[in-house]
This record gives C-alpha cells, sequence and structure tokens, in this order.
C-alpha cells in the first residue's frame, strides 16, 4: 500500500489511498486545515448490485468563432437549449474565459457512445464534425460553422439520467451530488442552493425528493 505525500495534481491513482475521495479531502487540509476521517473503501464497490448501476458516456463537444465582423452579436450570446424538429437535443453556452475563446455547442441527447478510455483521446470524427456543422450553418448563420476545435467529454448518467442528491450514510454532514447526467454545468446554481440548505440541516428528502437515490429502491 503506497504511502507518503503526492501532488493534488498528476498524482497516480490508487484506489483507497490516492483516489477521488482523498483528493479533495487533502485539498481541504491544504487549503482550510481540514481533516476528514480516512474511511475505508472496498475495492470493487463500483460492482455492487447494491449500489445505483451509473453509466459513463462520451460525448463530443464543439467550439465555433463568429464569422468576420459578427463578433460583437455573441457578446450577450446566452446559455441556452433548442430542441430540433426530430428530437436531438443542442445545447450551447457563450464564451466565459479567454482560453476557451468562441461559442461551445454540442449535442446532448446525440453522438454519446459508451465510454472507451483506449479511444476517448482520440480526434471527434468527420461525421461527426460534419453533423453538428449543418444544424449550426442553419441555426447561427452568423457562427463559422466548421469548430475551429472538438474534443470528447464525459457524462456519468444515471439509470433515469437525472440528478442523484443525498447525504452519506458512512459520513453524516458529507454531502454529494453525482451522476449529473450532463446537466450539472445548466443547474450547479439550484443544486448548490439545495446544498446550503441541506448543510443548514434541512432535509434533501424534503427538498428535493425527486433526486433522491431511494427512488432506485436500494441502499447505499
Amino acid at each position: 500500500m503506497p504511502t507518503g505525500d503526492v501532488p493534488l495534481l498528476k498524482r497516480p491513482f490508487v484506489h483507497g489511498v490516492w483516489d477521488c475521495w482523498q483528493v479533495c479531502a487533502d485539498w481541504y487540509k491544504r487549503e482550510w486545515g481540514l481533516e476528514f476521517e480516512a474511511f475505508k473503501r472496498a475495492d470493487g464497490w463500483w460492482e455492487s448490485t447494491d449500489n445505483v448501476s451509473l453509466r459513463p458516456k462520451s460525448v463530443p463537444i464543439y467550439w465555433f468563432s463568429p464569422r468576420p465582423g459578427s463578433a460583437d452579436s455573441f457578446k450577450n450570446f446566452p446559455a441556452f437549449l433548442y430542441e430540433l424538429s426530430d428530437g436531438r437535443l443542442l445545447y450551447g453556452t457563450p464564451q466565459i474565459t479567454e482560453t476557451e475563446p468562441g461559442i461551445k455547442i454540442g449535442f446532448h441527447n446525440s453522438q454519446q457512445t459508451d465510454l472507451d478510455m483506449g479511444t476517448q483521446l482520440e480526434p471527434v470524427s468527420r461525421s461527426a464534425r460534419e453533423e453538428i456543422a449543418e444544424c449550426v450553418a442553419a441555426l447561427f448563420p452568423s457562427l463559422d460553422p466548421t469548430p475551429y476545435a472538438a474534443k470528447k467529454c464525459i457524462y456519468t448518467m444515471s439509470p433515469d439520467e437525472s440528478f442523484i442528491l443525498g447525504e452519506s450514510t458512512q459520513l453524516p454532514g458529507v454531502f454529494y451530488v453525482s451522476a449529473c447526467s450532463g446537466h450539472g454545468f445548466k443547474f450547479a446554481t439550484g443544486l448548490g442552493e439545495w446544498l446550503s440548505w441541506a448543510v443548514l440541516g434541512e432535509s434533501l428528502q424534503h427538498i428535493a425528493p425527486a433526486f433522491s437515490r431511494a427512488r432506485f429502491d436500494k441502499t447505499w
């Protein structure tokens, strides 16, 4: 079993020692001086039939540049969802930082494939780029329909493709929001508000019963 201090970034992943829980605990210790219990995590818990089955999906996302002379029209560009006539949903967000210039657009419910880490870092296919370009050309004529950048994102899908909110039974006072099913960014403010109420003593089961993991009729 490995021991010792490791940096927060680029640390090797070792379940139960240097995993997702531990990197969060180490950050809070470094930044705020808070100590969290190093509870045991059984190997293979993610394969247990007692747990909710989460499905990681690979989903391409794209960035588009305004056509020459059109940049000003996108200064107040909103985050959006747009349903096409065939049921495909497009989502988009405006430029938020200089590191990701242009408009970010992708399909919410199309172009999803089961996650394969062996191919996740490979370029987005030409056919996928052409599909999104056709939609952008029709809806946003002031954008260059050829994406200047594309990469594959990961959605973590719950069985009903909705949120799971709750309080840990092993660590009372520790709350989780997971399996955002591709909705996390759009609903982050609302989820954060619910969690703040929970931290102040409100019951998540009362605040947001629709997102309780109890709806899957299993124990966690």
